[in-house]
């Protein structure tokens, strides 16, 4: 098994279209009331606003100074609408 950190979607390197391009991926592929981190070094404004949009329930931490992480979790329990 391997811990949520190994798993988290890395968004540092993405430009912001991919970055939500990727996140809208990973949130198709999250099982009914499953989660996932996510790690990013921009204010994840836009991704939480977009995660809200479809159900999902967000929390972010400051990490260091320049890292953000955030967990999102699907409170909807239904993924055939991403």
């Amino acid at each position: 098994m391997q811990s949520w950190i190994t798993e988290a979607l890395d968004l540092r390197a993405m430009p912001p279209g991919l970055a939500k391009s990727a996140v809208a991926e990973r949130a198709a592929d999250t099982e009914p009331n499953g989660s996932f981190w996510m790690v990013d070094n921009r204010e994840p404004i836009e991704i939480c606003e977009f995660l809200i949009s479809i159900g999902f329930t967000i929390q972010t931490h400051l990490f260091s100074e320049d890292e953000f992480l955030i967990f999102a979790g699907n409170t909807t329990g239904d993924t055939s609408r991403f």
